[in-house]
């Protein structure tokens, strides 16, 4: 291979790369396209650092009228300031050397097709085996034509089944057809030798196509198995590369990575793969409104083990069902009014699914509109004296619970001196007053929209009161806040 010439097309292949990731650590798209032979298909591109010296080059190109599909692995790595090809794979082979400039340059097309000045990927897949499918010789004479038609015919039908079904599901039924016909001819003793010789042959060809179909599907089902769980893995790997203020989108990843995992099909894989979200607005939406979400409360559990959900419906169990996450525990979130710039939310927002009424995804200042009339019960997460009932222009109506102190509690903050739960944005004034007792599960008031909040939601903290405390309360005690829902 000449080496100053594939040197070339690797520069020439980086900067492309390097123009369409604009500075970003990911960049992925998916489109329609023509094969060279005239079928549709969905080709999906994705560029990727891992660190600072290795890129990532992954497609696959998925036809829409058949099973079919090709994928493409590139990796480079940088050599001082110069970058190499480390290695390539199509359709988990690895390219052959005397190929590899070739391949190589039908990337950097592809790669101009992304920047808008190619004429469209070139791009090839095998055929699907074809079963065999001899012409029949005549068989029929004149002393035996009756018999004879009957057989020929049956040969048709036959091989017009091994047609229709090789390379399909139904592998089993073409199994039952074939030892029925084998059992036909051979309890026939009015069948002319010759006949009967012909049609063995033929089932010994179809028996070997078959078994080639047989191994086929298994070959299949193990490239899924193998896409599936690198895809997946890929997926997890990306959570890396998203800010830790992001918590939404994380979470979204990790969701459906695991949905990728479970996939039965390749369409279904990189239908999953498609709708990574790019936002934290994408990924809010995405487990808002997902019929599969399984990221309701009771996929988390509470800080410390003794604490139940701080939600549920009256006169239902406290189960975590029916309510999501709207906004995560960070250290840097965007103002969700709208009024620009970032600050920290040791929180966690709570919503009632059912209060979701529309989305609005081109609103950026408020995702979710919500409906007034379905807000949920707060409820004490354990047994505790309320300490705070008041009003805040933040948090509208709030309550502070102080609880116990327990060995868990202790081991984890030694410093701790106090331990409280803190809900804001109650629709009305608690009726727990101030010093009064509750219990766990006890209801201390209803969702609501008071305060600067974008609809019905329970604004949660759990406090960490010591010396060293980072954050203030109304009464100037300081203490720190942890994040009260944690992913199981």
């Amino acid at each position: 291979m000449d080496r100053e010439l594939k040197n070339t097309i690797v520069s020439n292949i980086l900067k492309r790369c390097e123009s369409l990731l604009e500075g970003e650590k990911v960049f992925q798209r998916r489109g329609d396209m023509n094969l060279v032979t005239g079928e549709p298909a969905r080709y999906y591109l994705r560029l990727q650092y891992e660190g600072e010296k290795r890129l990532v080059v992954t497609e696959m190109v998925l036809p829409t009228e058949r099973e079919d599909s090709l994928d493409y692995y590139w990796s480079f790595r940088k050599e001082g300031d110069r970058w190499e090809l480390d290695s390539s794979f199509k359709n988990e082979t690895s390219m052959e050397p005397g190929l590899l400039v070739r391949e190589l340059v039908d990337l950097r097309e592809r790669l101009d097709t992304e920047s808008g000045r190619g004429k469209g990927p070139y791009l090839e897949l095998p055929g699907r085996n074809r079963p065999f499918n001899s012409s029949l010789r005549p068989y029929v004479k004149k002393s035996y034509s009756h018999i004879y038609f009957l057989i020929a015919s049956a040969v048709l039908v036959f091989g017009l089944f091994t047609t229709l079904f090789t390379g399909n599901i139904q592998y089993n039924r073409m199994v039952r057809i074939v030892n029925q016909l084998d059992k036909t001819i051979e309890t026939s003793a009015t069948l002319n030798e010759n006949v009967l010789n012909d049609l063995n042959r033929q089932i010994a060809m179809v028996m070997v196509d078959l078994t080639a179909v047989e191994a086929n599907l298994q070959r299949e089902q193990q490239n899924l198995e193998f896409n599936r769980f690198n895809m997946s893995e890929m997926v997890k790997q990306s959570v890396g590369d998203i800010p830790s203020w992001q918590s939404t989108r994380r979470t979204s990843y990790y969701y459906l990575a695991g949905l990728i995992e479970q996939s039965s099909s390749f369409g279904e894989m990189y239908y999953h793969f498609t709708r990574l979200p790019q936002t934290e607005n994408e990924a809010k939406l995405l487990l808002a409104t997902d019929k599969e979400n399984i990221l309701e409360l009771d996929s988390y559990r509470m800080a410390f083990s003794h604490l139940v959900y701080p939600v549920r419906n009256d006169g239902e169990e406290n189960n975590g069902k029916g309510y999501i996450i709207s906004s995560g525990y960070t250290s840097k979130r965007a103002s969700p009014l709208g009024e620009g710039g970032y600050r920290p939310h040791y929180a966690v927002d709570v919503i009632n699914i059912s209060n979701i009424l529309k989305i609005t995804p081109t609103d950026e200042s408020e995702i979710f509109k919500r409906d007034q009339d379905i807000p949920g019960a707060i409820v004490a997460v354990a047994d505790g004296r309320v300490v705070a009932n008041t009003e805040a222009h933040d948090y509208g109506w709030c309550v502070e619970i102080e609880h116990k102190i327990t060995s868990e509690i202790r081991s984890a903050f030694p410093q701790v001196t106090r331990f409280t739960t803190f809900y804001a944005h109650l629709a009305h004034q608690s009726n727990a007053q101030v010093g009064q007792l509750v219990s766990q599960n006890e209801k201390i008031g209803d969702i609501g929209n008071t305060g600067k909040s974008t609809g019905p939601h329970l604004h949660l903290e759990v406090r960490i009161y010591s010396d060293e405390g980072s954050q203030m309360n109304f009464a100037g005690e300081s203490f720190d806040g942890i994040n009260p829902l944690v992913m199981k």
